[in-house]
């Protein structure tokens, strides 16, 4: 997994999915659109990535995939959640045998923002690699 792609799967931690996994993890938000805003670290990077986009959430829950970078090489395990918080265990496998990363991750929400982080360490391309991630979400408005 290059830099170029971690920094993609950090892009997209945020974009909705909508896969079912049972209602583990799942926090309620209202529906709308947000701006989000989140810094990336990295061990290869010398100054962190800070992106921020405006997303359409169109659904009244966050769930655990949702904050999957990829859902064909990403997996969740060990979910735990309560009112307003979540957290799970991430593995991402990279093209090859030698690319993974592994790591926690965790957000919450309160009806109109919500905030996430994660930490991943793993190889890509035969290096080591840490990658933490956190970031916020304002409702801004309905979706279009």
């Amino acid at each position: 997994m290059s830099r170029y792609n971690i920094i993609i799967l950090i892009a997209v931690m945020v974009i909705p999915a909508y896969n079912a996994l049972g209602d583990d993890g799942v926090l309620t938000i209202t529906p709308g659109m947000y701006k989000i805003t989140g810094t990336t670290r990295t061990n290869l990077d010398e100054k962190p990535q800070v992106k921020t986009s405006e997303v359409c959430i169109p659904v009244a829950e966050i769930r655990p995939e949702t904050m999957l970078p990829d859902k064909d090489t990403c997996s969740i395990a060990n979910i735990k959640s309560s009112d307003n918080k979540a957290s799970f265990d991430l593995e991402c496998k990279g093209p090859d045998e030698a690319s993974s990363l592994k790591g926690k991750a965790e957000y919450s929400t309160t009806p109109d923002s919500f905030k996430f982080k994660f930490n991943l360490d793993g190889t890509t391309a035969g290096k080591e690699i840490k990658v933490s991630s956190d970031g916020s979400a304002k409702r801004t408005g309905d979706c279009p």
